[in-house]
């Protein structure tokens, strides 16, 4: 290991291949911190040990019983807060974990640590958001210490923590692959894309109704295609999936050559998540140029207002018959003058491709690495 070089370590509990918004956020911030002459060490669980990885990264193993058990019941989102193994110190100029959960590490652990608000979800309700946000807190609260800092991944999520705590610093997420190229087709049908895990947080227990609703109308030129790992069991969702109607397309999970083809060719992106922290797929989505229906609530505090003004992001309520309706809205635009909605979709390309500057927000992260080591300052 070159000795001049700043070293960080990334630890994850998921492979280099899981494919997650995260996961792919991460590793392109690790290839833009070795582009710019640090050493990055990514430190995965052993029970990744047989997948292939990306050989521009070292890769450590560690072990971990909680990982093994968690990964078998399908609960590994859960594992954070029972993590625990070594890294030395002294080897490292900052350790980057993407959970503020990581409690038994940070504990244990006293060199320089970034907690990564990956997982710090913002659910729509007030109860949720109190129920599922307290002990968070309570971690900050409780690390009153030096050499602990926290990555706040969107303003919002910055705005609520730095009243728990000043060692926090603001670097937003951004959409991590859109090509210079982009390319928008003016396809024969009005195409509804899903692109997200297939759970009940992310809003896939809604799909089998909202196709059946909308089929239901008779619409000749609509389709849905559905992309994203199943998570969990839905035996509802399963059925559904296992028996499409004619113009609905479920890929599973796609390489990116087949992820671009369907999002350049999609006229509508449903966001369907209950709970959020960086809704990466829908900033992906928006770079296409694809309008979007939510049903996350405290998307309209992250994105600018201009989205909600001119009609590009539009709110429903998390019930398939609002879904559809707003659906619908899109569906007539389309339909009565697809040349314009076309235009339509080259102006929210142009005007995301701005908001979401990979260039820009990769520079902030760059700089928020570089002075957390130098002299801890959260000031960029």
């Amino acid at each position: 290991m070159d000795s001049e070089k700043k070293r960080v370590a990334i630890v994850s509990k998921f492979s280099l291949s899981f494919g997650g918004g995260g996961e792919h956020w991460i590793q392109k911030v690790a290839q833009y911190l070795t582009q710019n002459g640090y050493h990055v060490t990514f430190f995965i669980p052993d029970i990744y040990k047989n997948e292939k990885n990306d050989d521009k990264f070292e890769v450590k193993y560690y072990y971990s019983r909680t990982v093994r058990i968690f990964s078998k019941l399908n609960l590994l989102n859960f594992a954070w807060p029972f993590i625990l193994f070594n890294i030395k110190e002294e080897d490292y100029d900052i350790v980057y974990i993407p959970s503020i959960y990581a409690v038994r590490f940070i504990f244990s652990f006293r060199g320089k640590i970034l907690l990564g608000t990956h997982d710090y979800y913002l659910p729509n309700s007030i109860i949720s958001r109190d129920i599922f946000l307290i002990f968070p807190k309570a971690i900050i609260k409780a690390l009153n210490r030096g050499n602990v800092f926290v990555h706040a991944i969107n303003k919002v999520i910055y705005e609520e923590l730095k009243k728990y705590t000043q060692q926090i610093i603001l670097a937003g997420t951004f959409p991590f692959n859109i090509p210079e190229n982009l390319r928008i087709d003016e396809g024969e049908k009005f195409q509804v894309l899903f692109m997200n895990a297939l759970n009940k947080r992310k809003g896939a227990d809604l799909l089998p109704a909202i196709v059946t609703k909308l089929n239901s109308l008779g619409l000749k030129d609509i389709e849905f295609v559905i992309i994203g790992r199943i998570q969990g069991k839905n035996k509802s969702l399963t059925s559904f999936l296992s028996h499409l109607p004619e113009n609905t397309k479920y890929l599973g999970f796609v390489s990116e050559e087949v992820k671009e083809m369907e999002l350049s060719r999609s006229c509508l992106f449903l966001f369907l998540s209950s709970r959020e922290a960086a809704p990466l797929s829908l900033m992906e989505a928006l770079s296409y140029g694809i309008p979007v229906v939510s049903v996350w609530k405290p998307l309209s505090r992250l994105i600018p207002e201009y989205y909600y003004h001119k009609k590009i992001c539009v709110q429903a309520d998390r019930s398939y018959d609002s879904i559809a309706d707003k659906v619908l809205e899109f569906y007539y635009k389309w339909q009565s003058n697809k040349s314009l909605y076309k235009q339509f979709k080259h102006d929210i390309s142009y005007f995301s491709i701005n908001v979401f500057d990979q260039a820009k927000l990769l520079d902030t992260t760059l700089k928020m690495f570089e002075t957390l080591i130098s002299n801890g300052s959260t000031k960029l």
